[in-house]
């Protein structure tokens, strides 16, 4: 029964004296009086409750508890060596993993492939791990800490926990079937569509765009008739495309099914669609914080329209 686990500066002595095969080169090798280096060994013996070395009168061998030893000594010392090199790197944000959440329309902006790229060539070294989900899940897994970042559509109500920040606002555009009456325009207004069946993604999925849609549907004097709820806004998108409707979504969607769909610019009252970054409250570490400064400087960067 080991009397402790064996201390790293034991086993440096140890692996010196295998090493050279000698107490007397050993303790010239590490600066030290062989008695004392002798000590440590068979403190170390005692402690293993095993004779480490077989002593002759001019040489020593290790035992079979020696080289068993040795062999697990060796790689242990080898980590332990590199251990502050690699406090530093993580101190720096140069090791380490990330986990980036992000929704299905998210992943469709620009905005965080570009992010990613940044990223990846600032911190090659960085092992990225990705969580996709819907913005309520998301938000459990950033204030429960299991998820460092996520982008996301803002939640209607925040949670304890959770901080979130806008990264950027994006016109909502009006997506069409090119059998549409309007399908020669290039802009609309959205009461042209007060007559028309719309197609809306669940409310659930994104709250707040989802009422910016309906508020200013409002405001343009009418309330719209919403034959379908898609459980994805891609969804909606492709039953437009079919012909089932009239859908309205963030301009970074207009790459679905964008070849039978003719995607307008809507004039005033336009809702905006908001993309946004979150992290857990009070969270401090370097690679969140290395993270969060990327993409808000391609936000900054990258807010003017995309479509044509």
């Amino acid at each position: 029964m080991f009397e402790s686990v064996p201390d790293l500066r034991r086993l440096r002595y140890f692996m010196a004296v295998a090493d050279a095969a000698s107490f007397r080169r050993a303790a010239e090798r590490l600066g030290m009086a062989q008695p004392p280096l002798s000590q440590q060994i068979m403190a170390l013996e005692a402690q293993l409750g095993q004779r480490l070395f077989i002593r002759h009168a001019r040489t020593i061998e290790l035992t079979d508890a020696g080289r068993a030893l040795r062999d697990l000594a060796e790689p242990l010392l080898t980590a332990a060596a590199a251990i502050p090199a690699r406090i530093d790197r993580a101190a720096r944000g140069r090791e380490g993993a990330l986990c980036i959440g992000f929704t299905p329309g998210a992943a469709l902006h620009p905005l965080l492939p570009a992010a990613l790229r940044v990223f990846r060539i600032d911190a090659p070294e960085i092992d990225l791990v990705f969580e996709e989900g819907d913005n309520v899940s998301l938000c459990d897994l950033v204030a429960d800490g299991k998820v460092q970042l996520a982008v996301i559509r803002p939640p209607a109500l925040l949670r304890d926990g959770l901080h979130v920040e806008n990264l950027l606002d994006e016109p909502v555009i009006a997506a069409i079937p090119y059998t549409h009456r309007l399908a020669e325009m290039s802009h609309a207004s959205l009461a042209d569509f007060r007559d028309d069946d719309i197609i809306l993604f669940e409310r659930s999925l994104a709250p707040i765009l989802y009422d910016s849609i309906i508020a200013a549907c409002a405001e343009a004097g009418f309330t719209p008739r919403i034959v379908h709820h898609a459980r994805q806004k891609t969804s909606a998108m492709i039953l437009a495309a079919g012909g089932a409707g009239v859908t309205f979504a963030p301009e970074s969607l207009c790459c679905v099914h964008a070849g039978s769909l003719r995607l307008l610019r809507l004039d005033d009252p336009q809702p905006m669609a908001t993309l946004a970054l979150a992290t857990r409250a009070g969270a401090k570490g370097v690679l969140t914080a290395k993270f969060r400064h990327t993409i808000l400087m391609q936000a900054e960067g990258g807010k003017e329209a995309s479509l044509p």
